[in-house]
């Protein structure tokens, strides 16, 4: 059950919210203390409905998961500070244990592919990925190292069912860390959550709806149509396709992060942002600050600072910067395209870092603190890499490598490239234009001059494509617009957006991270 979907907008959510409304209003007339935990009880119980929608065998597979992580933490609590040298063999035992499960599944089939050479047939009998493995298992890594650590003290079993269960951060995050969420589900019932909290949910869930069923999914035809058929389009299509993929991937992404955000803020919950403007990124080593940031944190955290972060010497940061990419490559996918992917990313993250740090490139300081600092540009170089063209090049890395997650193999990656590159063929065809025919759109190009040209549906297809463009470099993130105050002006906006994306739902697509 996505968030995009009729039964999600008008049963679940609503259900869902009205218990919890119900809730918090017997506990002001009561006061009572036990319903905090009823409500945490109803949390978790919620978010395990929701869960079970995508199928029993993916809620199996989560459970297990829960129940294995429990045990962990039901051991550290019951062995002795003072026997450090076991606490330490039970943390690594956990994490090997989350690592092997994720990988276990993961890549059971790309392994088996390699090293077995197994037949089409075979395929199907061999373990499908289940749904948002990646994000609960760092959820529970991150959990048990804080744990560890002593950071966090996990006293009551339901704080972690609680945490780990939580639906709208489930399936694409954020990566949430366990005293981050704990302090924000503290008096849960008790909580003040005020008028502008709930206009701004709304605003916030209404614009993640509109990015994903409108812009997302739009584009979602266009690149699912390339990438599967790569060797029918002409050069221009094979470009389009390149270029409109991250698009695709940001508003899929960042839309269900906003109605995340929107459904946490609708219960008192502030979940993290994760985008912030990304590409409006002028090097690639901003970019990652901007993209998916919970869990570049998670890395951070988790991974570089252990492996000795920058500590221990240029040459070995730079090691530290490439181990930490091609982690994350095998972390959103099994296929030598991830792989791939990490790599170029690591090259180009750690040549950007080594010309920062010897001022071949400035780095992405505003310029207001640039002159506070008194730093500032020696040579045009710096001052045109800083500017437009700095986000131009860095967007058309992004586009490129971001092909080779999209392209689902090396293969199709490949075929697309060579439409590119080869003997360069301009032009589109009906059947390609047609994939951007947003209705509404359309309706409005019929009423002007342009509806009986030759170039009407080409007109549809660079409307559509400059909208996305425009509303990544140059409008304010959603969670920014959403803080606004709700005049009655914007609440008839936000009104017929919403009813525009819930008429979408019927071209709704799977969404994108799911395979990640």
């Amino acid at each position: 059950m996505l968030f995009n979907s009729y039964g999600f907008v008008f049963a679940f959510l609503l259900i869902f919210l009205a218990g919890f409304y119900g809730l918090r209003l017997i506990y002001d007339r009561t006061r009572l203390c036990f319903l905090e935990r009823v409500a945490r009880l109803y949390l978790v119980a919620s978010s395990l409905i929701f869960f079970a929608f995508f199928g029993l065998e993916y809620l199996g597979v989560f459970l297990v998961s829960i129940l294995c992580n429990l045990v962990f933490i039901f051991l550290q609590k019951k062995i002795s500070k003072n026997r450090a040298k076991l606490l330490k063999i039970l943390f690594v035992f956990s994490i090997i244990f989350n690592v092997f499960y994720l990988g276990f599944f993961k890549y059971a089939r790309f392994f088996a592919e390699i090293f077995a050479g197994i037949s089409d047939t075979k395929k199907e009998n061999i373990v499908v990925l289940p749904l948002a493995i990646s994000f609960y298992t760092f959820s529970q890594i991150s959990m048990q190292a804080d744990l560890y650590r002593g950071k966090i003290d996990c006293s009551d079993y339901l704080e972690y069912l609680t945490y780990i269960t939580f639906f709208p951060k489930l399936l694409q995050g954020p990566i949430m860390r366990f005293g981050d969420f704990k302090s924000q589900t503290t008096n849960l019932l008790g909580k003040s959550i005020s008028v502008e909290k709930i206009e701004s949910a709304l605003s916030l869930f209404v614009l993640g709806l509109a990015k994903k069923s409108l812009l997302a999914d739009t584009l979602a035809a266009v690149t699912n149509f390339g990438y599967s058929q790569p060797d029918t389009l002409s050069s221009t299509e094979a470009l389009v396709v390149i270029f409109i993929y991250p698009l695709q991937l940001y508003f899929d992404f960042s839309g269900y992060c906003d109605m995340a955000m929107a459904i946490g803020r609708m219960v008192g919950i502030e979940l993290p942002n994760n985008f912030n403007s990304p590409f409006k990124s002028r090097n690639i080593d901003e970019l990652w600050k901007r993209w998916h940031m919970t869990l570049t944190s998670f890395f951070t955290e988790y991974v570089y600072i252990p492996l000795g972060g920058g500590r221990k010497g240029e040459f070995r940061t730079y090691v530290n910067f490439i181990i930490i990419f091609l982690v994350s490559g095998f972390w959103h996918g099994a296929g030598l395209g991830f792989i791939l992917w990490g790599a170029l990313h690591a090259l180009a993250y750690v040549l950007t870092r080594f010309c920062i740090k010897r001022r071949i490139v400035e780095d992405s300081m505003d310029d207001r603190i640039r002159a506070k600092t008194g730093i500032s540009g020696k040579n045009r170089y710096k001052r045109l890499m800083n500017k437009p063209f700095g986000i131009f090049f860095n967007y058309l890395f992004v586009a490129f490598t971001f092909s080779l997650v999209g392209a689902g193999s090396i293969g199709t990656a490949i075929s697309l490239f060579r439409r590119v590159f080869g003997n360069f063929v301009v032009g589109f065809s009906k059947n390609f234009l047609e994939l951007f025919m947003l209705d509404e759109l359309w309706y409005i190009i019929k009423m002007t001059s342009f509806a009986n040209g030759k170039y009407s549906m080409t007109i549809c297809m660079w409307i559509i494509i400059a909208i996305s463009f425009a509303i990544c470099l140059f409008a304010k993130n959603a969670y920014e617009i959403a803080e606004k105050k709700l005049t009655v002006k914007r609440a008839v906006l936000f009104g017929l957006l919403f009813v525009w994306s819930v008429l979408a739902f019927s071209e709704v697509s799977t969404y994108i991270y799911m395979g990640f």
